[in-house]
């Protein structure tokens, strides 16, 4: 057992979790949760996925605490009216992917929890997993050693790399690696790129394209997530909203909102910064393509204006 579990276990029995919920119970909890682990998700990125029986049983605590799990744009009005209803709690999830649609979703719907989905639609189009999350998973994965760039084949990077410890300069290599790739080449091309590293890193890569692991539902699955009670928000079209480049970042929004549109009926007003980054300066530009809320990953309550 760890010591934040032992930590936790002890704040249990002393009622401190009974304490805070009684004195926070007029305050708006959001929780934030991403993907949702098929495989080795969870070792790769923890903080990214998170398995499904913690996630079931984190939907249990809820049920068994007597939340409010409302949905989001409830939870708002009734921000607007200081009208909450005692321990408010709203589940949102990020990005959108595949495994939102194998596990979260049906989770939820066993619990009758609201949820919103914030879509990311980029390679919900494209169909084909996030780049550079795979490149990041191939290099984390492989056994090997060492590799030769010279033998991917992406003329810049020539070098031989040293793959045995993981270190804040292999990391930087990594990201300079996908960043390139991201910039220069498109889609067929990154994956044609993601084969080959996997075969240079002695990795298969077929099950990770077709159990979709790296990858986000499609518009027509997102579809069904919305007839499953998920309401689907927006999160920019390439996962990007640049803080110097007005135009860019509302690009991105209606663009989000255009694609999402072609599939999907409803209003799509809210929005979640990817990434979580935000600064004050973007309000105008949200307010300007009709953005009601925008939700960080920052923690803390939100409370009465």
């Amino acid at each position: 057992m760890s010591k934040k579990t032992v930590i936790l276990n002890v704040c249990d029995k002393l009622g401190i979790f009974h304490l805070t919920k009684l004195l926070f119970r007029k305050r708006l909890q959001i929780l934030c949760y991403h993907g949702f682990e098929v495989s080795d998700e969870t070792k790769f990125r923890p903080q990214l996925f998170i398995g499904e029986n913690t996630f079931t049983n984190r939907l249990k605590i809820l049920k068994k605490a007597n939340f409010s799990v409302i949905p989001l744009e409830e939870a708002i009005q009734h921000l607007d009216n200081k009208s909450l209803p005692n321990n408010s709690i709203v589940i949102t999830i990020d990005d959108g992917f595949y495994n939102v649609r194998k596990i979260a979703a049906p989770a939820l719907s066993s619990f009758n929890f609201p949820s919103t989905l914030y879509l990311t639609t980029y390679y919900s189009v494209k169909g084909t997993p996030i780049f550079r999350l795979v490149v990041q998973y191939l290099f984390w994965k492989t056994k090997k050693e060492k590799l030769n760039l010279a033998e991917l084949g992406i003329a810049p990077f020539q070098e031989t790399l040293t793959l045995a410890d993981d270190n804040p300069e292999l990391r930087e290599k990594i990201a300079t690696i996908y960043e390139y790739c991201e910039l220069n080449y498109k889609e067929p091309e990154r994956l044609a790129i993601s084969q080959k590293l996997a075969s240079l890193l002695d990795i298969d890569i077929d099950p990770i394209i077709n159990s979709r692991m790296l990858g986000l539902v499609t518009l027509s699955e997102a579809k069904e997530l919305k007839a499953m009670g998920m309401d689907i928000q927006l999160h920019t079209h390439r996962h990007i909203l640049p803080q110097q480049d007005e135009d860019i970042a509302k690009n991105e929004i209606t663009e989000n909102r255009r694609i999402i549109q072609e599939t999907l009926t409803g209003d799509f007003t809210h929005f979640c910064y990817p990434s979580g980054q935000w600064n004050k300066e973007q309000w105008p530009w949200l307010a300007s393509v009709n953005i009601t809320s925008a939700t960080t990953c920052e923690g803390g309550f939100n409370t009465y204006h």
